[in-house]
């Protein structure tokens, strides 16, 4: 899942109690399938096109965060670290 925000987090872990989340309020998510080879970690990857809607979104900043299924981490779920993107043309 991708996880999005126009904010970033600055209370507790949310949506998921004790990890580290880096949103804040309100999230949002959508799913999305990935690449690459089961068990092979880091190989997945996936594209988001934005199309024509880009041009709307200039001088925006959102900040996203991905979660996927990890059996080996706590909780059966994994969070990347969070990535600040600010729109521009």
């Amino acid at each position: 899942a991708l996880f999005f925000s126009l904010s970033p987090g600055t209370g507790p872990a949310v949506p998921y109690p004790g990890a580290p989340t880096l949103l804040g309020p309100p999230i949002f998510s959508d799913l999305f399938a990935t690449s690459g080879a089961p068990g092979a970690a880091g190989a997945g990857t996936f594209a988001l096109d934005l199309g024509p809607e880009l041009a709307a979104l200039a001088g925006v900043t959102v900040y996203f965060q991905a979660g996927v299924s990890d059996p080996e981490a706590a909780d059966g779920f994994a969070l990347s670290n969070g990535l600040e993107l600010t729109f521009g043309f």
